[in-house]
């Protein structure tokens, strides 16, 4: 709790021996206390498409307590990384709410994934390689592709308070190496997050901005 609480102190008059003898004055003071603010929070993961398994890895801050959602009627309140099966193909939408340990932040995090029995969604993925760099981040820099097939990406960047600096949608990666610049040059310093989803999967890579 905050508050203000009051406290007394006296000056004491001392002898020439060096001992008191007596109370000069009381005086009046107090001091204030301020809780410290609570710990903020945010959800976020990253997945991984296998057949008809997804492998989702657990990348929320200040995460005491966990609810996933997998959009098939089945669920967990276990804050790891999961492993889940779906029984038929399909599109399904995948939800990770979290809160911290006061209580006082809750965040959720979605993101839609399709899952099919052929398992072409990983064998493609496998395939493609991306990155960003450089990393840390000053002014500029680039999310890459290295593929040998063109497909369409989005891209959603957020900062550590879970806001959204920059996204797009509908981006083609042409067949061999593609880039697609960034400008960050007005962003604050700190930890950012780039979440990129392809038709086989999504991909998450935290940056440093300088």
């Amino acid at each position: 709790a905050s508050g203000t609480a009051n406290f007394w102190y006296s000056s004491v008059a001392g002898n020439n021996d060096g001992l008191p003898n007596a109370i000069d004055n009381v005086y009046k003071g107090h001091f204030s206390v301020t809780p410290a603010s609570p710990a903020a929070c945010l959800a976020n993961f990253t997945s991984l498409v296998n057949n008809l398994q997804v492998n989702l890895t657990n990348l929320s801050t200040n995460a005491a307590s966990c609810s996933w959602n997998f959009g098939d009627g089945n669920s967990s309140t276990l804050c790891g990384n999961q492993s889940h099966t779906y029984a038929a193909n399909g599109t399904y939408p995948i939800c990770l709410t979290i809160t911290n340990l006061s209580q006082t932040c809750s965040n959720t995090f979605c993101d839609t994934l399709t899952v099919q029995s052929s398992g072409m969604a990983s064998n493609e993925q496998d395939l493609i390689s991306i990155g960003v760099l450089p990393n840390p981040i000053t002014d500029y820099f680039n999310i890459s592709f290295n593929s040998p097939f063109t497909f369409h990406y989005s891209f959603k960047i957020m900062a550590a308070d879970g806001s959204i600096v920059a996204m797009a949608d509908q981006l083609s990666a042409v067949k061999g190496y593609s880039i697609k610049q960034i400008n960050c040059q007005n962003w604050s310093r700190g930890i950012y997050y780039t979440l990129i989803r392809t038709p086989f999967g999504v991909k998450t890579m935290p940056q440093v901005k300088l």
